[in-house]
């Protein structure tokens, strides 16, 4: 099951303009491997995250930090301006 669903991830993500990232540490390298190729096909990394960015996307222009908290994001509704800024 656990590589059925990493498959469905993979294939779904590809298309994404952009990929929203919420609570992920980017401690797992297959899972880097996957953001890895949304960045090189032209998407966006949105991570939205109170604390540092990443420093693993720090220089990668593509890497944009919401430095908010997922509720706060949400509610004030600039996770959503920041999608429709991404994707425009």
């Amino acid at each position: 099951p656990f590589l059925t669903l990493f498959y469905e991830f993979h294939r779904s993500i590809r298309p994404a303009q952009v990929c929203v990232i919420i609570g992920y540490s980017y401690g797992d390298p297959h899972i880097n491997f996957i953001l890895d190729q949304v960045l090189d096909a032209g998407g966006n990394l949105l991570d939205v995250n109170p604390g540092n960015p990443s420093s693993r996307y720090m220089s990668e222009p593509r890497y944009h930090h919401l430095r908010l908290g997922t509720r706060i994001a949400l509610v004030d509704g600039k996770l959503h301006s920041e999608i429709e800024r991404l994707s425009a």
